[in-house]
């Protein structure tokens, strides 16, 4: 039952939208379907991707291996048709092709993997014999450049310059003879690099073309191509989670076989989405009732409250009905105030034993601690007396010397003494002119001398028991706003002088008290900020 009067008054708000909820049930339900159809058509990117993904989400998988294959297959075609047999060797063939349905598999690999070898093999053979076929005719040019250097007789004779045989009828014949020799040491490269070229040629031309024909029939068939865009697409929208979460919405409002006519069924990328997007939220937009109760709209927020108190489940509120409700009502109130009178008799019966105590406390102390109380107040009054005294005594030259420096003069003297009459309970302080004197120099002083003497009181506080090492803070509102131009003058030279260390901050509402500060101060040496609020909050 509710602990008090506004937990009661909640409870009952509660009971009361709960039979807003059980008298509207048929138009809340209708709220809340209407508000799932509206909640469908607010996010388009889940729109896009239930017109994207839905018709193929079984079948991505499928097309990603099928983009792959494409891929490998084509660059398989296009290193065969440019004969690149180094790009070849690094392709991998056995595990890129597995899958491709080529007539005894095994076998053609095996022939191609020995052709490779024997293509290998003759390539180093023709590497080492080419370069010794380089280095003898680079050898014997260069001798032959050397020997141009030589006489011309020489070249007369028909004398050999390599090996100096003589027999050669002439230097051309011997030129002649040269150039032969280096076409046949030439003939050794070629014949290997022709044999390289051939068996090259027969592993493209016969044992790879076979492939190649096979790759283009798998190629040729439409369903083994998968437009590179409509993929990207696919791939961008991928999401299954969120797909399953958006689809189990439209389940459920029973729109899920109608929206399908709407996605996409064609493998081809959707250039633009305006269409289908509008179609879909035409669909959805064309179930939302319109509820006509008027009591409904305006009791709507109330009724929400308490189908949140179910925990959002209509399931749960339908096991409750009105009468069940007036009677919980009922309850609850009688329960309530039940207990409230409980709780005012245990109240009263408490209040009578606390009375009981306090009487017989007041009793004792009345007969025994009468005296002692008594006792203890004078002390404390005597021990307050002489923290008074105290402190007058400390503060009473510099008072003095102060409220003479800023008044300069007064009816009777210079300065003014304090004194504390301990006879008086009211107002024990007194100012006084002289020690003499017995009459409270207060009752005699202008407004101007008043406020001198209040801040004169202050400073000798803040000398005695405010001051510390850097001279500390003080800060007075409007200290001169009362004075004459004498107390003014003097209050400013008390502060430069005698407070010299400490930081002031003063407030003045005249503009030629601040600037006086200002000259005093800088012309002692001293640094002054001004800052005027006007101009800093009410400038425009």
């Amino acid at each position: 039952m509710p602990p008090n009067k506004e937990k009661l008054k909640e409870v009952l708000i509660e009971i009361e939208n709960i039979k807003l909820l059980l008298t509207h049930i048929d138009n809340f339900r209708k709220y809340l379907k209407n508000e799932k159809y509206s909640e469908l058509t607010k996010d388009e990117m889940e729109i896009k991707r239930f017109i994207v993904l839905d018709n193929f989400k079984i079948d991505f998988k499928n097309f990603k291996e099928l983009i792959e294959k494409e891929k490998v297959y084509k660059k398989f075609k296009t290193i065969v048709e440019e004969k690149d047999y180094e790009q070849f060797k690094t392709f991998t063939y056995k595990s890129k092709l597995e899958n491709l349905d080529i007539i005894n598999k095994e076998e053609t690999f095996e022939k191609i993997d020995s052709m490779i070898r024997n293509i290998d093999n003759t390539i180093k053979e023709a590497g080492e014999l080419s370069e010794l076929a380089n280095n003898i005719n680079e050898t014997r040019i260069q001798l032959r450049e050397k020997y141009a250097r030589f006489a011309e007789e020489s070249k007369e004779n028909g004398e050999c310059p390599y090996c100096g045989y003589t027999g050669w009828d002439s230097f051309e014949k011997l030129e002649e003879e040269f150039k032969k020799k280096e076409e046949f040491f030439n003939s050794f490269k070629n014949e290997k690099s022709a044999k390289v070229t051939s068996l090259k040629n027969e592993l493209f031309e016969k044992k790879l073309k076979s492939i190649l024909h096979t790759i283009d029939s798998y190629l040729a068939k439409p369903e083994n191509i998968i437009s590179n865009d409509f993929f990207m697409q696919l791939q961008e929208f991928y999401n299954l989670d969120k797909l399953s979460i958006f689809t189990e919405k439209l389940k459920d409002v029973l729109v899920y076989d109608e929206l399908k006519i709407y996605i996409n069924r064609d493998k081809t990328k959707i250039e633009d989405f305006s269409e289908y997007i509008k179609n879909f939220k035409q669909t959805i937009e064309s179930k939302i009732v319109e509820i006509e109760d008027a009591e409904f709209k305006v009791k709507k927020d109330n009724i929400i409250e308490a189908f949140n108190i179910y925990e959002k489940r209509l399931d749960n509120v339908k096991k409750l009905n009105i009468d069940t409700l007036k009677h919980k009502k009922e309850w609850i109130e009688q329960a309530y105030y039940t207990q409230e009178e409980k709780k005012k008799e245990k109240v009263k019966t408490e209040i009578k034993e606390i009375d009981k105590k306090v009487n017989l406390l007041k009793s004792i102390m009345e007969t025994k601690t009468k005296g002692l109380l008594k006792t203890l107040i004078n002390k404390l009054d005597n021990k307050i007396k002489e923290q008074w005294k105290q402190v007058i005594k400390q503060i009473e030259i510099p008072l003095y010397i102060y409220s003479g420096k800023i008044l300069q003069d007064t009816q009777r003297g210079n300065g003014v003494f304090i004194d504390y009459d301990t006879s008086k309970k009211q107002s024990p302080l007194k100012f006084l002119t002289t020690l003499e004197s017995d009459y409270d120099a207060t009752f005699s002083m202008s407004t101007g001398q008043l406020s001198a003497l209040v801040i004169s009181l202050t400073l000798a506080l803040n000398k005695v028991y405010g001051m510390s090492e850097n001279g500390g803070m003080i800060l007075i509102d409007d200290p001169m706003q009362s004075m004459d131009e004498m107390n003014v003058y003097s209050f400013i030279e008390l502060i430069r002088n005698d407070f010299e260390n400490s930081q002031f901050i003063l407030s003045t509402h005249e503009s030629k008290i601040s600037r006086l500060l200002h000259y005093k101060f800088l012309k002692y040496g001293k640094e002054v900020k001004n800052y005027s609020v006007k101009k800093e909050f009410f400038s425009e």
